[in-house]
């Protein structure tokens, strides 16, 4: 199998989910560091493999050129330590209904670039008097 990992110009890293919440132990610690020494870019599906979606946490993790999430970004893809292995995020819509997510009442809202630009804007005319 590493070999044939060797091989390939791009990996995709679907082993685990956001459901793992124990350390990364055993054949799949040993695969995600075979994944590492490789120096290939590696996307993730989701989050990457041992990365808590919740906390950022890391029990063991590739690092990543890209994530692609599904729905909404997760915490753990946007918070140290997780920040630094997600690589850049990807959220793809796959049609969960606003309905559903606003019943969630999720606690947290994430601030877009524009948005923040629009608050920090002060308009021309009240610079100078």
């Amino acid at each position: 199998m590493k070999r044939d990992l060797e091989s390939l110009n791009i990996l995709v890293d679907g082993i685990f989910g956001t459901g793992l919440d124990a350390e990364v132990r055993g054949y799949y610690r040993e695969v995600i560091d075979h994944l590492n020494t490789l120096q290939k870019p590696i996307v993730a599906i989701d989050i990457p493999s041992g990365l808590d979606a919740d906390t950022g946490n890391l029990s063991h993790s590739d690092s990543g050129l890209l994530t692609i999430t599904f729905g909404l970004p997760k915490i753990g893809h946007l918070i140290p330590p997780g920040f630094d292995y997600v690589g850049k995020v990807k959220v793809i819509d796959i049609g969960i209904p606003n309905k559903l997510m606003e019943e969630e009442k999720i606690p947290i809202c994430l601030l877009e670039k524009e948005e923040i630009q629009r608050w920090l804007s002060i308009p021309r005319a009240s610079r100078y008097p």
